[in-house]
């Protein structure tokens, strides 16, 4: 049995308070179980955040174990790349490729995905879904392929603290948030002790910037007052599933008692304004998109089909998503996205041409490692997963 992580060892280690040890792995962090009443405790980040076996796939050709391995492809730059966002110097390659894919995976990896995809209408409505040993495994592989364009169209902020209140994460890694006055809303996702990425929900803007010939996204940086931080911590108490990570027992401690297991709403990606549903399956490519003209750094000049380029996406040095391609033809709506000058702008309003009706058949593109990209036949009947 091998523990495969739902969040990351190395980014809980981000939280630790334990400057001794490189390795964030390594780290020692508290830990609060909430479905136990005992004492916080500590342990290293490489024990916790994660179940045995949790991504295996059954019974089906080639390795159980890929979709597992899949997640190193962006978890092995993601310290480097947090940090960079924090100092400003992030580029257009390393947002997309690492932070895109690791904010999105926070909404698709954990046991809440489970529950709460297992409560969508549709899904409670197909029976021979509760026994089909990879219906949900498989359901993640479609959800993060189709909410990867959306997290991406998102408004980015990296947000510091004072450091005087020390921010918190929970099992889910990601708070759900509305901002009253603007009615904006979005997801907090604390990196840190000091920082916090929000990815403000939104269907159309500008992503990224050219300078002097490099592409950056646009990542607004601000600062966040003392309430904030506690504000922050007491939503990341409540919307645990089971666990609180702090860098201290008493930092843990005081939080804990901010969760009440009979008040946990079932939050989807749709209630925090992502485009989801039948528009995001006609917009599932822009990332792929997206990755495919960052490939070249030799393009120039005006660019307008944003082909998909399957070496781009088979690059040794990135993450290779596990890809569920339709086998019918149907529009891959790469208007989606649109270059404007020296700005990248993409666009998720629906598509009034795109067909609404189910997909009958896919094709699994799935990456095993340098070179061995390959496809095989989606088993039948699993193709009702499209219409979650």
């Amino acid at each position: 049995m091998s523990l495969q992580h739902y969040i990351p060892a190395g980014f809980l280690g981000r939280f630790s308070s334990d400057v001794t040890i490189k390795s964030n792995r390594d780290k020692v962090i508290a830990v609060a179980d909430l479905a136990k009443d005992k004492a916080v405790f500590q342990t290293k980040a490489a024990g916790i955040g994660g179940i045995n076996n949790f991504y295996d796939i059954v019974n089906m050709p080639g390795d159980p174990k890929r979709l597992d391995r899949s997640w190193n492809g962006y978890e092995v730059s993601l310290n480097v790349a947090i940090d960079s966002t924090i100092k400003g110097t992030l580029d257009a390659v390393s947002w997309s490729r690492i932070l895109v894919p690791f904010i999105t995976g926070l909404m698709v990896r954990g046991p809440e995905f489970d529950t709460r995809y297992m409560q969508r209408p549709i899904v409670a409505a197909l029976s021979s879904f509760h026994d089909a040993p990879n219906h949900i495994t498989m359901a993640r592989v479609f959800e993060m392929q189709r909410l990867l364009g959306p997290i991406l169209t998102g408004e980015w902020y990296i947000a510091k603290t004072s450091g005087n209140i020390p921010l918190i994460t929970n099992d889910v890694g990601f708070v759900p948030f509305l901002h009253k006055e603007s009615h904006k809303c979005g997801a907090a996702i604390p990196v840190d002790q000091r920082h916090v990425i929000v990815v403000v929900a939104r269907t159309t803007g500008r992503v990224l910037t050219k300078v002097n010939e490099v592409w950056y996204p646009l990542i607004c940086p601000v600062d966040l007052e003392d309430a904030d931080n506690h504000g922050i911590n007491v939503s990341v108490a409540k919307g645990a599933r089971r666990f609180i990570y702090g860098g201290s027992v008493t930092e843990v401690e005081q939080y804990r008692s901010y969760f009440d297991s009979s008040d946990l709403a079932t939050i989807e990606p749709a209630h925090m304004g992502f485009v989801s549903g039948l528009n995001s399956r006609d917009h599932e490519f822009t990332w792929h998109r997206l990755i495919s003209f960052l490939y070249d750094a030799t393009k120039s000049g005006s660019y307008k089909n944003f082909p998909i380029d399957w070496a781009a996406l088979d690059d040794d040095n990135f993450w290779s998503p596990l890809m569920m391609v339709p086998l019918e033809a149907r529009p891959f709506c790469p208007t989606s996205i649109t270059q404007e000058e020296n700005a990248i702008v993409v666009d998720l309003s629906e598509v009034p041409e795109a067909s609404k009706k189910p997909v009958q058949s896919y094709v699994e593109r799935t990456w095993l490692g340098p070179g061995k990209l390959y496809s095989e036949v989606h088993p039948p009947g699993d193709e009702r997963l499209n219409n979650t």
